[in-house]
């Protein structure tokens, strides 16, 4: 049987979880804001942020 290869490449590893978009980030940003209210209320601001190692979208706590 004849397979077909694809020549695509991985993306890079930058070891952080990865959005694709920016709305499932925001998304993500919504539940990360629901769970510090309620489990960690003097937790830092978080924010999204594109990466130059993946070029995808990542979700973090803004430091202090």
């Amino acid at each position: 049987m004849a397979t077909t290869r694809l020549r695509i490449q991985p993306p890079k590893a930058c070891g952080k979880r990865r959005h694709y978009s920016k709305d499932s980030a925001l998304g993500e940003v919504a539940r990360l804001c629901r769970y510090d209210q309620a489990y960690r209320p003097s937790a830092p601001p978080v924010n999204v942020y594109r990466c130059t190692t993946c070029q995808a979208y990542h979700v973090g706590h803004a430091s202090c």
